[in-house]
């Protein structure tokens, strides 16, 4: 029955306008409800992998929505050419059962897709075969429970606990990575952790790439467009449950991204702060102008 409701699919698409395809990377989100429309009955997605990744490929729609889309992945060994996505041209990955969650107000629908050995790009498809009206649809390339979190936007002096109830176990998986991203401007900062239960000094791999601009989602996952990148800072602390890894920018980074990568098999918690000194030089200044403000103000009054 699945293979004649897929054929069927198959058939409307190819009675359809030419698929749009849009690029689209890890942890990315598209709003399909901007495209979608009667006349197109399949959209495609071209994305990046690597080789033995996992992901959930979701659909996001309002719960109150009927969901009427199936997803497919089609597997390229090199860059595929909107054409190539449009003829599908590439090889199907077996498709995976599908399952749901909600997420506020919404419904996600998702499948879970592993990349083999020798894949560079997915080609995604998300395609209907009845149209029906929606307000919000979005795809979603999710790694955040397999190998790279969201990428989080961090203040200097910030404690930031990362959330593990998105793993069924409650642990964070084997050669997880991390990822921060800041402004910075040829600091000298420390990237503190702090754990609940005493791993070895190499218990993290820590990496820092600069960049003269802010960089992209893509830019960060896959290390592209950085000035530069430095891999596997050391741990200088000597502290029970904390590790330590100083760093200092160089000349014209306005940028850094920081991936931190899991190596223990049990890892439960983890508290990050990239630690930056504050000089009190501008502080102090501040108060000492407002205090003669002030001051003057009171003379003026006085006399």
């Amino acid at each position: 029955m699945k293979e004649i409701v897929f054929l069927l699919i198959l058939g409307i698409i190819a009675c359809s306008s030419v698929i749009p395809v849009q690029d689209i990377y890890y942890n990315g989100e598209y709003d399909l409800s901007q495209d979608y429309s009667e006349e197109i009955n399949a959209y495609g997605f071209r994305l990046p992998v690597i080789p033995g990744d996992q992901m959930d490929i979701e659909i996001k729609i309002k719960k109150e929505d009927t969901f009427n889309f199936d997803g497919l992945v089609y597997a390229y060994t090199a860059n595929p050419s909107d054409e190539d996505i449009q003829n599908y041209g590439g090889t199907q990955i077996t498709r995976v059962s599908e399952n749901m969650y909600n997420e506020g107000d919404y419904t996600v629908y998702y499948k879970t897709f592993q990349v083999p050995q020798g894949i560079q790009y997915f080609a995604v498809y998300a395609v209907y075969s009845a149209y029906q009206l929606h307000s919000y649809i979005h795809v979603r390339i999710n790694l955040s429970r397999y190998k790279y979190s969201y990428i989080k936007d961090l203040p200097f002096n910030t404690n930031y606990e990362f959330d593990t109830s998105i793993f069924g176990t409650g642990i964070i998986p084997y050669n997880y990575g991390i990822f921060m991203r800041l402004p910075i401007n040829r600091d000298t900062i420390e990237i503190q952790l702090e754990t609940r239960k005493a791993y070895a000094e190499n218990a993290f791999k820590v990496d820092v790439c600069e960049f003269d601009h802010l960089p992209t989602s893509s830019e960060v996952y896959f290390g592209i467009n950085a000035k530069k990148c430095f891999m596997n800072l050391q741990n200088t602390s000597t502290e029970n449950l904390k590790y330590k890894y100083p760093f200092s920018s160089e000349e014209n980074v306005n940028y850094i991204s920081i991936c931190v990568t899991n190596q223990n098999e049990d890892l439960s918690y983890i508290k990050t702060n990239i630690y930056k000194e504050v000089s009190p030089g501008t502080g102090s200044a501040e108060k000492n102008n407002f205090s003669k403000i002030l001051l003057g103000l009171l003379f003026l009054i006085l006399i």
